[in-house]
């Protein structure tokens, strides 16, 4: 059974458009995440390093919004470079 983890309102900045100005200079966009998975596991035990790493995880969406140019923010969760879980036993 598959479980959603919900991010709203994440605020990064980036240089993304189809405009040149959109890829010249920096503006804030708001992000919402959806992360789906079974998350039985991590509800069982109840220990952090079973489930995701929430700060982690924004952090990445930041850095990739920061350091990519992206025609559509749509493709920005799937530039993130690595997985945020916190057990090294899973992955996204």
């Amino acid at each position: 059974m598959n479980d959603t983890i919900e991010i709203r309102g994440l605020r990064v900045m980036g240089r993304h458009g189809v405009l040149d100005l959109e890829k010249t200079a920096a503006q804030p966009f708001e992000v919402d995440l959806d992360i789906e998975s079974d998350f039985a596991f991590a509800s069982s035990t109840d220990a952090l390093e079973d489930t995701v790493d929430y700060a982690l995880l924004s952090i990445e969406v930041q850095k990739s919004s920061k350091t990519r140019a992206l025609p559509f923010l749509r493709h920005l969760p799937n530039e993130s470079p690595r997985p945020c879980f916190w057990t090294r036993k899973s992955s996204l």
